[in-house]
């Protein structure tokens, strides 16, 4: 979901204010129009849709009365095309909202107009209220490429965070802020003129983007031209209290799952461009070993001794950055995979990335996202490696080789200090 800062727009009888906080999303309206004059919340999401909060009628209740899951169906662009939750009343699935969409954006009309949302519901004969689904307007709108849509004024725009996209145009209404890397095409085109292969992350280009678990592995993968983002999934799990029908209170757990980014600059980047300098023709296996390495390196604190006097340049080092500007230490990091990895071609002439050194950088990556994230040790401690093909330093036969399972000794050898 493309969740936005806070917000406020104004309208015929007021000003209503909508508030966003790490997916929980709030709106304050005016009493003179209706609203209760303080901010209440709307959903929040969970892994397969959100959750909406139902208030009671009476207004005087502030906390939401209960709160209903609804699902949603999305297709391979992450457009929402059918949200659908189980009826209180039937106890059956209904379906609350579908959506069918011309390639850029625009929403088929006529058979399609089923908006429908459910609401707590005050009965006039026995006054009690229960939850049903009513015709009402969704207030939860993240629907092509689940964006938000604005539609405040009649605009039906698009927030795509760094742009705004009109799908009646369709076009953006902002120049592109990475316009330099598309100088064959328009400033203000959507996904490449081609939306039923591509889609725009945040409206600054059509790029792969990598999304992986916490111990790396490549979970979903949105396909585009070249790789240039990376990603991972982690879960969320909150409590809320919630009030029950019999007025006891009691904690729901809600989870939903979060895409953090790990560009090429951060500490986790700087990791998976030496694994990819170094290793990108090696196995997962080979590039996870070599990923260990510079986490081991990170972490150790061993002063120097005469049996360790050669790892104590790393006493001071705590970050892969500060690994990876160690002198002498990787003979590639002067190469173009660890200077520009994006811009590595697949030497064919063609000057365009090719599948395999996509996938080689993917997988330094899932190396690197896994190491940081959980404490492998398939190196048994190793603070170095050689590959076979360079001259290894005349210290090493002051070190103790480490065998590593899965990881051919041809391709690269591993070694550890002596302890004292």
């Amino acid at each position: 979901m493309n969740f936005q800062p806070n917000r406020t727009f104004s309208f015929q009888l007021g000003t209503r204010h909508s508030l966003y906080r790490d997916g929980y999303q709030y709106e304050t309206k005016p009493q003179t129009n209706g609203g209760r004059g303080y901010a209440e919340l709307l959903f929040f999401p969970t892994a397969e849709g959100y959750v909406k909060a139902l208030y009671k009628d009476d207004q005087s209740y502030h906390a939401p009365a209960a709160y209903q899951y609804v699902y949603i169906y999305k297709d391979h662009l992450g457009n929402n095309r059918l949200s659908y939750t189980l009826d209180p009343k039937t106890h059956q699935i209904k379906i609350l909202e579908e959506n069918h969409y011309y390639p850029f954006g625009l929403k088929h009309g006529n058979y399609n107009a089923i908006r429908k949302d459910v609401k707590y519901k005050e009965q006039a004969a026995s006054k009690k209220e229960i939850k049903q689904v009513v015709p009402e307007a969704v207030k939860f709108k993240y629907l092509y490429n689940s964006k938000e849509l604005q539609d405040e004024l009649g605009l039906n725009v698009y927030d795509y965070g760094a742009r705004t996209y009109d799908p009646a145009a369709p076009r953006f209404w902002q120049v592109d802020p990475l316009a330099e890397k598309y100088i064959f095409q328009s400033v203000y085109v959507y996904a490449d003129d081609n939306p039923v292969r591509f889609m725009d992350i945040d409206g600054k280009g059509t790029e792969d983007n990598f999304i992986f678990d916490t111990k790396g592995n490549l979970i979903e993968r949105v396909k585009n031209d070249s790789p240039d983002r990376f990603f991972v999934r982690k879960q969320i799990q909150k409590k809320i209290l919630v009030t029950n029908s019999d007025g006891t209170k009691s904690f729901m757990t809600f989870s939903y799952s979060v895409n953090k980014e790990i560009t090429l600059n951060s500490d986790t980047g700087y990791m998976a461009r030496i694994v990819y300098a170094e290793a990108a023709g090696q196995s997962k296996e080979s590039k996870l070993a070599v990923a260990e390495v510079i986490r081991n390196r990170a972490d150790d604190k061993t002063k120097a001794s005469s049996k360790n006097k050669y790892m104590a340049q790393f006493s001071n080092v705590n970050s892969f950055k500060e690994v990876a500007n160690q002198p002498n230490q990787f003979q590639s990091v002067s190469s173009k995979r660890f200077t520009d990895p994006l811009s590595v071609t697949g030497g064919d002439g063609k000057n365009k990335r090719n599948e395999s050194e996509t996938k080689a950088l993917s997988d330094s990556f899932g190396a690197a996202i896994n190491v940081t994230n959980n404490n492998t040790n398939t190196t048994n401690g190793a603070t170095y490696f050689f590959s076979p093909y360079i001259s290894t330093p005349y210290w090493v036969k002051n070190l103790k080789e480490v065998k590593v399972s899965n990881v051919n000794s041809s391709d690269f050898k591993f070694y550890k200090y002596e302890n004292n």
